[in-house]
């Protein structure tokens, strides 16, 4: 009883301007209650929750308090609007994107090269490996095709069109798993059949013991290419006004399974970076 005399108490406080009566004060608490409790999958965008509230709000007030909760509601959309303006133009956002651009760079005229040349050409596969090695190409193109699918959707629902330099950003980042792909990410995704094409192109994991050699050079470059521009990244985001910080997740793969998912990443390469250029 007196965490909902609290609520509505913080009601009349927020919404005083609407000077809404005891019952209204009651629905709307009840209802700002109800969206404290959801699961990952019902979280509203920013917009989502501001049209609900538009729409539930629209049956509680009266015309001349609705008047009032529009012209306010204007307002939060306008401090929203010009926050992912912001965001969307700051010196992060452009640092961010200029690091993408750096090391799409770096593939295309260090990494790759090399690459395709001594590994990606030279590896020759008979069947049944073959048709197994084309399969799971093909389910990598669809793991792409969807991401991609699921990065515009989520951008244009969360930031409309306010953040076009954040969507580069995203685009950029998933043309780098086109030109090198991510095993580590992609397995995760695979369905059972994508997995067994998986294992069985495993059989020929000691003919990359053969070749790796031939692209280590370039593997160790890359690597030190990477993590220079993240030892930058972050001694930039510390030296901000207002210091960042990222935590980083620590990588609990084995050296076994390290090395396997290095062997399929340089196995997928596609000279086509699988229509991402």
């Amino acid at each position: 009883m007196d965490e909902k005399k609290f609520m509505i108490g913080s009601v009349h406080i927020r919404w005083g301007f609407l000077e809404l009566d005891l019952e209204q004060a009651e629905k709307i608490a009840e209802f700002e209650n109800k969206q404290r409790f959801h699961s990952l999958k019902t979280i509203f965008s920013k917009w989502e929750k501001l049209d609900y509230e538009l729409f539930v709000f629209s049956e509680i007030l009266n015309k001349e308090q609705t008047e009032l909760y529009v012209d306010e509601r204007k307002r939060r959309i306008k401090s929203l609007e010009d926050d992912l303006v912001e965001t969307d133009n700051s010196e992060l956002t452009q640092k961010q994107m200029a690091h993408e651009i750096e090391e799409i760079q770096n593939l295309e005229t260090e990494f790759l090269p090399g690459v395709l040349k001594d590994f990606t050409t030279s590896f020759f596969m008979w069947y049944p490996y073959k048709t197994k090695y084309d399969f799971l190409k093909s389910e990598y193109k669809s793991y792409l095709d969807e991401k991609n699918r699921e990065m515009i959707s989520t951008h244009f629902r969360h930031n409309r069109t306010l953040q076009p330099n954040t969507l580069k950003k995203g685009l950029l980042q998933l043309k780098k798993e086109g030109m090198c792909p991510n095993f580590s990410n992609f397995k995760i995704k695979m369905d059972e059949p994508t997995k067994a094409a998986a294992d069985m192109l495993k059989n020929h994991f000691k003919i990359f013991d053969r070749k790796k050699d031939l692209v280590t050079p370039q593997i160790k470059a890359l690597y030190s290419f990477r993590e220079k521009a993240s030892n930058d990244f972050l001694d930039y985001l510390k030296n901000l006004a207002t210091p960042l910080f990222i935590s980083h997740s620590e990588d609990k793969r084995s050296d076994e399974e390290k090395e396997t998912d290095l062997y399929f990443s340089l196995l997928l390469i596609d000279k086509d970076y699988y229509g991402y250029k």
